[in-house]
């Protein structure tokens, strides 16, 4: 019997988690290590997106709003993952994910849709979408997207994956695969 029938529908982040820990986390690079953590449901994962926000340039435009609809619901459904650099205790980089429908990712793209809190509390879709929110100078965002990405591909199979990169007056989608 496969382990989704026996989990039921908690399946994905259980096998994120797992996977999260087995593969103990770690990314090498020329300038050292990074590592990915999926966000807890708790005060101090808005406080590290708040920190993140509040010094990258985009996080100056945002409203209060803004900051809940975009980070806080993200992270009440435990759909955002943090960046982290070896030996820092903040983190450099964070990307929340959801689940769309083939119509809100065509909104999507056109410019006209944002995640709600029932999207980011969706387990299934036709499209899984990652939103590079916040990167801090020393983050690594291409490299933390391909870690994501990969990370995925066990838990998902092998599936398209967007990312809408909106940072320092770039808007961009990049588009792959688990």
């Amino acid at each position: 019997m496969k382990l989704s029938r026996l989990l039921g529908e908690h399946t994905d982040r259980l096998c994120v988690t797992l996977l999260l820990t087995l593969t103990g986390r770690y990314l090498k690079r020329a300038t050292g290590l990074y590592h990915l953590k999926l966000a807890e449901k708790n005060s101090q994962s808005v406080l590290d997106a708040l920190y993140l926000v509040s010094n990258v340039n985009l996080g100056h435009e945002w409203t209060v709003n803004a900051f809940c609809g975009d980070i806080v619901n993200a992270i009440t459904a435990n759909k955002v993952f943090f960046q982290f650099k070896e030996g820092q205790s903040r983190p450099v980089g964070l990307q929340t994910f959801c689940f769309l429908s083939d119509e809100e990712a065509q909104q999507n793209i056109d410019g006209g849709f944002s995640p709600t809190q029932e999207t980011y509390l969706r387990e299934t879709g036709d499209q899984l979408w990652l939103y590079w929110t916040a990167m801090s100078p020393e983050g690594c965002g291409l490299k933390f997207m391909y870690q994501i990405r990969r990370l995925w591909r066990p838990v998902y199979g092998k599936r398209p994956v967007f990312a809408f990169r909106d940072t320092d007056n770039c808007s961009k989608i990049h588009r792959g695969s688990t």
